[in-house]
C-alpha cells in the first residue's frame, strides 16, 4: 500500500477513510508521518537483526534480559502515565502541572533503580547502563506524548525516527570500532540512551523549566488525583499490559536457559515488525479517538478498521509462512527454534490488531475498571498456563530418560 503523498497523487480510499474523523489535519500530514513512522521501526528492525548477526549468544541473552526488564519498568511507568497525559490531560488539568507525571516517572525510576541495586551482583555494571538506558527511555517517551497529544504528529515520527537513526549509526560504528565485529551489551546500551536522551532533551528542558515549590506541588495534585480516583485502574492497567509485554522471557529466565531466552528474543524482534502496522496506526487513532464527537464518527472509524484488516491479515499469514525460510537467512541458523515461536506471536498481533480499537474506545469512556479487571484475568491465565506447560514438558523429558 502506498503511503506517500505527493503532488496532488491519488492516496488510497483507505487511507482517506481512515483518518476521516481527523478533519483538522490534513490528509498528506499524517500520510507523510505514518511513513517516517515506518521508515524509524525499519531502521530498529535492521539494526535488531545487527544484533542478532554479531553479538555472542550469551552477550545477546544478558542484553536481551536488561533490555526486557528496562521495558517493563519503562511501560509500567513511562508508557502508563503518558497515556494517562493523553486520555486524563483535561480531567486532571495537566495543562497547570507540565512537569509532573515527568518528574514522578524520574523520580520513581531513581527509587526503584537503587533500591534494586542489592539484587543485580549477577549483571555487574550493566545493571546500571539499564538503568541509564530506562531513564532516557522516560525522557524519549515523554517528548513523544507531548506531541502526540497535541497532534503535532510530524514532531512526533521525529522524535521516533531520530533517535533510530541515532541508535544505527552509533551500532554501526562500534561494528566497525571492536576488533571481530563483534559487540558487548554495555556500549549497546549506551549507543540507545544516548539516540533517546538527544532527541528528548528540548521538550525535557521545556517541562522542567518551573520553580521547585510548583513542581513540588503539581506532583503532588496529579499523583493524589492518579491513585484515589478512577484513574488508578487505567494505571493498574497499563502496568498489567506491560507485565505481559516482557512475562514470557521473564519466566524463561526464571525456567530455561540462556539459549531459549536467545531463541524467543530473537523471534521477538521480527514479531515487532508486525506490530510495526499497530503501532503506526495506533499513535495517531488514541488522540483522535478522545476527540471523536458523534456516534456517526465512531462507526465510520471502526468500518475503516475493519476494512485495513482486509489487508493486514493476509500480509501478517504469509510472513508467517515465509518466516521459515527468511529467519535462518537473518541469523545464519543459530536460532532454529525462533520459526515456530515467530509464527505463534503473529497469531497474537492479529488478535491485537482487531481489539486495538475498542480498547481504545473503552477508554474514551472511562470503562477503566472493565478493563483493569480483564487484564488481570489475562496475565493469571497466561502464568497458569505457562507453568502447567513447563510442568508437561518436564514430565515428558522424564519418561523419555
Amino acid at each position: 500500500m502506498t503511503l506517500v503523498c505527493q503532488k496532488g497523487k491519488a492516496v488510497p480510499k483507505l487511507i482517506r477513510d481512515l483518518f476521516r474523523p481527523a478533519s483538522s489535519l490534513r490528509l498528506r500530514l499524517v500520510v507523510q508521518v505514518l511513513s517516517f513512522d515506518l521508515a524509524a521501526k525499519v531502521l530498529l528492525a535492521i539494526t535488531a537483526i545487527l544484533l542478532i548477526r554479531f553479538m555472542p549468544q550469551s552477550e545477546y541473552a544478558r542484553y536481551s534480559f536488561l533490555i526486557s526488564v528496562v521495558t517493563l519498568v519503562g511501560q509500567c511507568l513511562s508508557s502508563s502515565f503518558n497515556r494517562i497525559y493523553i486520555v486524563g490531560y483535561n480531567a486532571l488539568q495537566l495543562e497547570n502541572y507540565p512537569s509532573s507525571l515527568l518528574l514522578f516517572q524520574l523520580l520513581a525510576l531513581v527509587v526503584l533503580a537503587l533500591a534494586a541495586s542489592p539484587f543485580s551482583a549477577s549483571e555487574g555494571r550493566l545493571y546500571w547502563f539499564a538503568a541509564v538506558l530506562a531513564i532516557a527511555f522516560c525522557l524519549s517517551d515523554y517528548a513523544k506524548t507531548v506531541y502526540q497529544r497535541d497532534l503535532r504528529f510530524m514532531h512526533f515520527s521525529a522524535v521516533e525516527f531520530t533517535r533510530a537513526l541515532l541508535f544505527g549509526a552509533a551500532i554501526g560504528i562500534l561494528l566497525f570500532a571492536k576488533p571481530g565485529h563483534r559487540l558487548t551489551a554495555g556500549p549497546v546500551f549506551l549507543a540507545q540512551a544516548f539516540g533517546m536522551i538527544i532527541i528528548a532533551l528540548p521538550v525535557a528542558f521545556r517541562a522542567l523549566r518551573v520553580s521547585p515549590r510548583a513542581s513540588y506541588e503539581g506532583t503532588k495534585t496529579v499523583a493524589s488525583a492518579l491513585f484515589g480516583g478512577k484513574y488508578k485502574y487505567l494505571f493498574g492497567y497499563f502496568i498489567i499490559t506491560s507485565v505481559l509485554l516482557q512475562i514470557d522471557i521473564l519466566m524463561l529466565k526464571a525456567l530455561r536457559g540462556e539459549a531459549d531466552i536467545a531463541t524467543y528474543a530473537s523471534a521477538f524482534r521480527y514479531y515487532c515488525l508486525i506490530l510495526m502496522a499497530l503501532s503506526a496506526v495506533h499513535s495517531v487513532l488514541l488522540p483522535m479517538i478522545e476527540r471523536l464527537g458523534s456516534a456517526s464518527e465512531m462507526l465510520n472509524l471502526l468500518a475503516c478498521h475493519r476494512r485495513l484488516c482486509k489487508w493486514f491479515v493476509p500480509i501478517v499469514l504469509i510472513g508467517a509462512w515465509a518466516s521459515a525460510f527468511i529467519i535462518p537467512l537473518i541469523d545464519a541458523g543459530r536460532y532454529p527454534g525462533a520459526v515456530l515461536v515467530f509464527r505463534i506471536l503473529a497469531i497474537s498481533a492479529l488478535i491485537s490488531f482487531a481489539f486495538s480499537p475498542h480498547v481504545n474506545l473503552l477508554m474514551k469512556w472511562h470503562e477503566l475498571q472493565f478493563l483493569f479487571r480483564l487484564n488481570g484475568i489475562g496475565l493469571l491465565g497466561h502464568v497458569v498456563l505457562t507453568l502447567r506447560s513447563e510442568e508437561h514438558t518436564s514430565e515428558l523429558q522424564s519418561l523419555r530418560h
